[in-house]
This record gives structure tokens, C-alpha cells and sequence, in this order.
């Protein structure tokens, strides 16, 4: 079994993880390169593929480890930290957590129009942090890991939920549509805080988030729960 390393970036403010899972690297995007890839991605997924993107788009180096011409980045990129998933040194998936110091900085709030006010809906913190621009590159999305009945974008799930908690957080919120939160309810304990046409805001607890995993998929259960850090 392979352990979950944890180390310190090279800003020293946040712990990084990194762990492999049935063939695939799970980290942190620490360098210049990563993130690259990673917005290279992005483009690729939620542009070229779904035409979701409106966000501004711009020609990068040709030197840079993929072919694509575009990449998708926008303001949050700068407060966010990135997470990828390898497979033979490719990177084919990826997500981000935004950080942002008010509500009002929030991308829920800012892109997507929800209103913030209620303090009820979104808990006091530090930092309020967002997950978006999960992506999975189209010919792995299918994939399952071997011993889980589970796609193997739970693998950025893990290592958000690892990031999340040994850094000190502990709530996550997110804006998904219809389908996608009727998924997530079969895995994870989550709130819905406010609904907008087809998207919904909702809430994780990480602490709390695996109580959702039943022991009718006990290899699931037990792979998301396990702490493997030494």
C-alpha cells in the first residue's frame, strides 16, 4: 500500500500531498509546468469539448509539455491551489480549491451571481474555499480503479479531502448542476445552500463527508477513510 507523503511547497504556507493510486500520481501542482498542463486541460474540457468558457483564453509558448494552443486561467488561478492526476507522466485530470479572504471575492458570488449575505449558509472562516475546474481528460473519464466502484476522479476528491483538513479547514463549497449533485449525494453527506436555474451551491463538510459511505461499498468506504500518512 502506498503511502501519502506530505511535504511543504516552496511558499511554506500550505502542506502538499502526493500519493499513487493503482497506477496514477495524485499531487499537489507545484510547479510551473503542472499548472500549465493544468490550464492547457482545462481548456481542452470546458471549452473546446463543452463550450462553457467565455473566460479569456491566450496563446503560451510552444515549449510549454502539451500541444494544446489555448489555456483556460482566470483571476482565481492566482489564490488557488491546484491538484493532478498523472498517468504515465501525463497529467490527465485536475482541480483547484480558490481561497478568497471575503465573500464578496468568493467565485460563487462573483460568477455566479449567489448571494452570499446569510451567514447561516456559508460558515465563518479564514479563508472560504471553493472547489471548480474539475477535469478529466475525455479518454479516462470512463475509468474505474481496480478495486473500488468508483471513477477515478475520486482520486482528487481523496487528496482535496487530505488537503483540506491537515491544512486546517474544513468546509469546501462548490457550484454544480442538476446531475452532477444528485451524484455526489450517493458518496458524500452535503447541504445545498441555494439553488439558480441549473446550478446549486452546496456545502461539504470534509470532516464529516465520508459518514455518506455506506459499507455497501465497503472497499470505498475504507480506501477514503484510511490515513496512510506516517
Amino acid at each position: 500500500m502506498n503511502k501519502i507523503q506530505l511535504y511543504r511547497n516552496k511558499s511554506n504556507e500550505y502542506l502538499s500531498i502526493e500519493f499513487n493510486e493503482n497506477g496514477y500520481l495524485v499531487k499537489n501542482l507545484d510547479s510551473y509546468e503542472e499548472r500549465e498542463a493544468f490550464y492547457k486541460l482545462r481548456y481542452i474540457v470546458y471549452s473546446s469539448e463543452l463550450s462553457w468558457l467565455n473566460s479569456y483564453s491566450e496563446k503560451i509558448d510552444s515549449k510549454n509539455i502539451c500541444k494544446q494552443d489555448y489555456r483556460d486561467f482566470d483571476e482565481y488561478d492566482e489564490r488557488s491551489i491546484s491538484f493532478g492526476l498523472f498517468h504515465n507522466n501525463i497529467l490527465i485530470g485536475g482541480s483547484r480549491i480558490i481561497l478568497s479572504d471575503t465573500l464578496d471575492d468568493t467565485m460563487s458570488f462573483k460568477t455566479f451571481n449567489f448571494n452570499l449575505d446569510d451567514r447561516n449558509i456559508i460558515k465563518k472562516h479564514d479563508k472560504f474555499l471553493e472547489i471548480s475546474r474539475m477535469a478529466i481528460s475525455k479518454e479516462y473519464r470512463k475509468k474505474e480503479l481496480n478495486r473500488l466502484k468508483a471513477n477515478i476522479s475520486f482520486c482528487l476528491y481523496k487528496i482535496m479531502k487530505y488537503w483540506i483538513l491537515k491544512n486546517g479547514f474544513r468546509y469546501v463549497y462548490m457550484v454544480v448542476e442538476d446531475g452532477y449533485f444528485n451524484n455526489l449525494q450517493k458518496f458524500f453527506e452535503i447541504k445545498q445552500c441555494q439553488s439558480r436555474k441549473n446550478n446549486i451551491l452546496i456545502e461539504v463538510d470534509f470532516l464529516n463527508a465520508q459518514n455518506k459511505l455506506k459499507p455497501d461499498n465497503y472497499l470505498m468506504y475504507k480506501w477514503f477513510l484510511e490515513d496512510l500518512i506516517e
